[in-house]
């Protein structure tokens, strides 16, 4: 017997697949998911700062240094405008 094995009987390569495919649609939502939840957690948070500022006590405001028409204009933005 011959040490040196035969090419020709030779097993092939094993290719593993990969774990997602690079064409995979669900590939990207863990990254969608996160995003989609922290600009709601951002827009919540303006929502709740604005509400807090249109209650306001005319002293309090006074002492901040902002005008009823400040608080107004900031109070009438929609929550996606930061």
């Amino acid at each position: 017997m011959n040490s040196v094995a035969d090419p020709a009987n030779r097993p092939a390569p094993v290719v593993m697949a990969p774990a997602i495919a690079a064409d995979d649609p669900y590939e990207k939502l863990p990254g969608l998911l996160a995003r989609f939840f922290g600009r709601m957690a951002r827009w919540q948070d303006n929502a709740r700062q604005r509400h807090a500022i249109r209650c306001l006590a005319p002293h309090l405001m006074k002492d901040i240094g902002v005008s009823e028409v400040d608080i107004w204009q900031e109070t009438r933005r929609p929550i996606w405008r930061d």
